[in-house]
Order: structure tokens, then sequence, then C-alpha cells
């Protein structure tokens, strides 16, 4: 429908009453690194992308839960720079408890290679995105259960059909809202 940015709020509720709340932005004029004056044949790979990307889990009082990933360059300028703020490798997770009512530490910080602590980026490994997509591809096509299974995506893909149905209600004049059963 030739989005640009997005911005939408969805409220989870069950007989009547709200749940919770998911507010997400997915922006493409956000930061990034391109610098042409005219657009080049490919405008997605290799002319300036730079993931930067936040997901904020609020758990009422109990624990709030950070991922960040923040590149400041390209994947063509693959080097040595590590998995820190900025390298291509970026990943962290920051778990802040409230321990008065769950117990555990009050904050732990989590790195990419905590998670998958035997990888070196410095030997020529592709990424860990790019070796993620390898692994449901090949599962995929050995027809195997893999780690992402396209069944498994049922709420995500009735989540972009109903912000679609309302980009579609706003551009038409109507109040931009969209309803579905899980």
């Amino acid at each position: 429908m030739g989005e640009v940015d997005y911005y939408g709020t969805l409220a989870l509720k069950k007989d009547g009453r709200t749940l919770t709340h998911c507010q997400f932005t997915l922006l493409q004029n956000g930061f990034s690194r391109r610098s042409w004056d005219a657009l080049p044949a490919d405008t997605y790979k290799g002319n300036g992308r730079v993931r930067h990307e936040r997901v904020n889990i609020q758990l009422g009082p109990l624990a709030n839960i950070q991922v960040h990933s923040y590149q400041a360059k390209e994947v063509k300028e693959r080097g040595t720079d590590g998995d820190g703020v900025g390298s291509l490798e970026h990943f962290d997770i920051h778990i802040f408890r409230n321990t008065s009512l769950i117990g555990g530490q009050p904050v732990q910080s989590l790195t990419i290679r905590d998670i998958v602590p035997d990888t070196d980026v410095n030997t020529g490994f592709i990424g860990y995105n790019e070796h993620a997509r390898e692994q449901c591809l090949l599962s995929f096509l050995s027809g195997e259960e893999g780690p992402s299974d396209l069944s498994s995506h049922k709420m995500g893909i009735q989540i972009m059909r109903a912000a679609y149905e309302g980009m579609n209600a706003a551009q038409n004049g109507h109040i931009p809202v969209s309803a579905f059963a899980l």
C-alpha cells in the first residue's frame, strides 16, 4: 500500500476487558547511512541500511525486558568489530525485576555471546541473523519442523492483516480501526 512509516496500537481483550496493549513503531525513515541523491537499483541491500531495533516488554510492576540491536555500519563492511554497540552483531538483552515481588537479580544483562557463545564473528561467520534465516530455509526445504514454522506465525499474520485493514480504512476516510479474534 506504499506505507513508509507505521505506528499502531494493539489492544488484547477478553470478555470486553483490555488485558494489555502493544505499540508498534516501524520506520523506513529512521536512522540510516544512506547518502545517495538518486535511487539505486536496489533500495534495500547494500546502500546504507543499518539495523536499529528495540523491543521493550513491560510486565506490569513485575519486570521490564529490553532487547537492543544497533548497527553503525552496513553488512558489506563486515570485519573484525566484535559484537558491541554499533557492530554488525550487536544484540543485548536487559532484564529488570521487581525483586520484592518475584525475586531474582534486580538487573541482568545478556549479550549475543551469552546466548550463542561458541561463534567467532571474526572468522568468516555470515552473521547471526543470516545464520538463523539459513536454518529456517534448510528446515523448510528438508520438510522438517524448523525453529520458525509458518504455522507459528498465525498471530503475526493476523496483526499485519489488521494493520493493512486499518490503513485501508484511513485512506478511504474511515476510522483506522480493525479487530480480529485469536
